[in-house]
């Protein structure tokens, strides 16, 4: 059976960027049972490649797909098959995984996919700017409604966000499968990368890997470390992340309480040199507002740092017991918590303990295990009709 892996993220969409990678690499190492493609918008030629561009045709019948109703009226007059599954067809794609929701599925008439929901929030926190900016709830609706019914099966990372779908998008709850984040330790097993951080290496930092969009409250630490600044403490914070609108707005408070020198944006950063940061750091400090799972804090884990999560009922979901819960509301309870890590550093030893266990309770081979199971379960439906 042939299977199409597609990607919709580029290297500076953080998270997103990172997952797809960490799944596509799983099955371009075990490609053992089944025959994996990926599709690429450059023609390179290479075996496991699927080429494939949009042009403007596409790229408008894409817009007018997303109405129900366009879409059949299409579909009767002109009983055609989109430019993108005649590909597919061509190359004996028997099915697609989406590892993100993606609008090529629009196009799909008679492949089956499986589609990829990192989360609902736009229907839970709808009043973050860039939840309701130019129409984005609306946007990601019509995108949920068309393709979770359609979809074979449903990837989540959460019960949080199966139980959302099956909630908003009535979908049947046995489409849906649990497949939580995971981290390769590989990753953070080179201890001879020479970073261009290391002039912070006799700095006590704090961390917080986040896209600035209001919703991952970077405020929040701003408060926190004005509460270190009256108290004459040496403590900086390191920020690092692409903005997404609500950078000016960050800077301006920064500059506002003069936080300057303790306050470091470093923009994007290399793989390799947040995970440096990650392992020089005093804690990873999380006042996100919204889940209902995050991929620094497992980062941390496997980097042998404590990770300080605001005090929600999803990050207590994901972290368990590994995570130290400070108030959303009050920027003490951070203050205070850092002061005593810093204090009394071995008190806090247990945290790094049960955020290895997490990791190592939920690898790489168990999420590429339950998705050979998937892809059997089609497999066994799809030879009553091909070989």
């Amino acid at each position: 059976m042939k299977v199409l892996i597609v990607s919709n993220s580029n290297l500076y969409s953080g998270g997103a960027n990172q997952y797809e990678k960490l799944v596509s690499n799983l099955f371009k190492i075990n490609n053992d049972k089944y025959e994996f493609f990926y599709l690429s918008s450059e023609n390179n030629n290479k075996n496991n490649m699927i080429y494939y561009k949009k042009n403007i045709i596409d790229k408008v019948l894409n817009i007018l797909n997303r109405n129900i109703f366009i879409y059949k009226i299409f579909q009767r007059i002109f009983k055609t098959t989109s430019r993108f599954e005649k590909i597919l067809n061509k190359n004996k794609i028997n099915i697609i995984y989406f590892l993100s929701p993606n609008t090529l599925a629009f196009e799909l008439s008679n492949i089956p996919f499986i589609t990829t929901v990192w989360d609902l929030e736009h229907r839970n926190f709808n009043y973050f700017p860039e939840l309701n900016y130019n129409n984005e709830i609306e946007k990601r609706d019509i995108t949920y409604n068309k393709i979770l019914q359609k979809s074979f099966k449903i990837i989540v990372e959460s019960e949080i966000t199966k139980k959302n779908i099956v909630e908003y998008y009535l979908v049947n709850k046995n489409k849906i499968s649990v497949l939580p984040f995971f981290i390769d330790e590989n990753d953070f097993n080179d201890l001879s990368y020479q970073s261009k951080y290391v002039n912070l290496n006799n700095t006590n930092y704090i961390l917080y890997p986040a896209q600035f969009w209001s919703h991952k409250n970077h405020i929040y630490l701003i408060e926190v470390m004005k509460l270190f600044k009256n108290h004459n403490s040496k403590l900086k914070l390191i920020l690092t992340g692409t903005d997404k609108g609500n950078l000016f707005f960050i800077k301006k408070q920064i500059n506002l309480y003069g936080l300057e020198s303790t306050i470091k944006i470093l923009g994007f950063v290399d793989r390799k040199d947040l995970i440096y940061l990650y392992k020089n750091c005093l804690a990873l400090v999380m006042p996100t507002l919204i889940g209902p799972t995050n991929i620094p804090p497992l980062e941390a884990f496997a980097s042998n740092t404590l990770v300080c999560h605001s005090d929600l009922e999803f990050a207590r979901a994901q972290l368990k017991d590994a995570a130290i819960y400070f108030d959303i509301n009050k920027p003490s309870t951070l203050f205070e918590i850092l002061n005593d890590i810093i204090n009394n550093s071995l008190k806090y030893e247990k945290y790094k303990l049960n955020g290895k266990k997490i990791i190592k309770n939920w690898k790489g081979s168990d999420f590429y295990n339950k998705m050979i199971l998937i892809f059997d379960e089609y497999e066994f439906f799809r030879k009553t009709w091909s070989k």
